[in-house]
C-alpha cells in the first residue's frame, strides 16, 4: 500500500484509526503520511560504506597479482602495515576475487598413505604385539627407509 492509497481512503471519509486497521500501519505513520505525503520513505540501494580494508586494497591487489592468495599470509602482511581489521573482513573481500580469478587459496598435494613428498625419510612402524604366546618377543619395531 502506498501513500496515495492512504490519501484516497481519507478522502472516502475513513478515520486515521480505521485506515490504520485496514493497512496495518501504525496510527502515527498514517497521520504522518497524510500531513506530509512526500515524507514517505524511499528505499533503494544503499551507498557502500567504507571498510577498514579500503586503504590496503591497492596493496592486496598487488599481492594477488604476485600470486599470493592465502588469507592468513595476507593478514600477517597487512598487520605488519598497521591494518586494524580482522580476518573475516579480508576473507569476505577475497572470496569474490578468487571466484573472478578462478584461483584456489592453497593447492594441497596429496600422497598415498606411507609415502612422503620431497626428501627421503625414515618411518618407524610398529607391528601389533600379541598379548602372549610364542611370537610375543619377536614383534619389535620395524624400520623402513623410503
Amino acid at each position: 500500500m502506498e501513500v496515495h492509497d492512504i490519501e484516497e481512503l481519507k478522502r472516502q471519509g475513513l478515520s486515521v484509526q480505521a485506515i490504520s486497521n485496514m493497512t496495518g500501519f501504525d496510527r502515527k505513520t498514517v497521520r504522518r503520511y497524510l500531513i506530509q505525503p512526500e515524507g514517505a520513505p524511499v528505499y533503494g540501494p544503499r551507498a557502500p560504506q567504507s571498510s577498514k580494508l579500503d586503504p590496503f586494497k591497492p596493496y592486496l591487489e598487488e599481492r594477488l597479482s604476485a600470486g599470493v592468495w592465502n588469507g592468513q599470509v595476507l593478514l600477517r602482511e597487512l598487520r605488519g602495515r598497521s591494518y586494524g581489521g580482522g580476518y573475516t573482513i579480508l576473507k569476505d573481500w577475497l572470496q569474490p576475487q578468487r571466484r573472478a580469478a578462478g584461483v584456489v587459496a592453497v593447492r594441497r598435494f596429496e600422497t598415498a598413505p606411507g609415502e612422503h613428498y620431497g626428501e627421503s625419510r625414515v618411518m618407524v612402524r610398529t607391528r601389533r604385539r600379541p598379548a602372549f604366546g610364542a611370537g610375543a618377543a619377536a614383534h619389535e619395531p620395524v624400520f623402513h627407509a623410503t
